[in-house]
């Protein structure tokens, strides 16, 4: 019987976390609405709305983890990913496909979809560095 209730209070603790961070959360996407104008969309190639002819050429970063116990996060983030690259080439656009993460880039690679000449490293070095490159 003590079992049951310490689970039933764990629970009740949960949900009122749940229900205390919604203000926070409505905040967020208050302030995130508030970012987009049609000023800036002038100024700013990509916050566009595409035109009447639809998206023509689009860029998908798929940001996946390298290793750890994040199977579900790593599946949900690839899902994801497949989603939006199967909905973007549906309606005609050329996709470049971006990978972060060796499970992402193992996944597309296994698909035949990671064909991208160097995964973007999370450990990048000052060679390969484009501010290095620059000065």
């Amino acid at each position: 019987m003590l079992l049951r209730e310490g689970r039933f209070e764990e629970a009740v603790a949960r949900y009122r976390r749940v229900v205390a961070a919604r203000p926070y959360a409505a905040a967020l996407a208050e302030v995130i609405a508030d970012l987009y104008s049609p000023e800036l969309a002038e100024r700013f190639a990509l916050l566009r709305q595409p035109g009447p002819g639809g998206v023509k050429r689009a860029a998908l970063v798929v940001l996946t983890a390298n290793r750890g116990l994040c199977g579900a996060f790593n599946a949900n983030l690839i899902r994801e990913g497949r989603r939006w690259l199967q909905e973007l080439e549906a309606a005609g656009a050329v996709v470049d496909l971006h990978l972060v993460g060796k499970k992402g880039v193992g996944f597309f690679r296994f698909t035949g979809r990671g064909r991208q000449p160097e995964p973007i490293s999370t450990r990048p070095s000052e060679s390969r560095s484009p501010i290095s490159q620059r000065y």
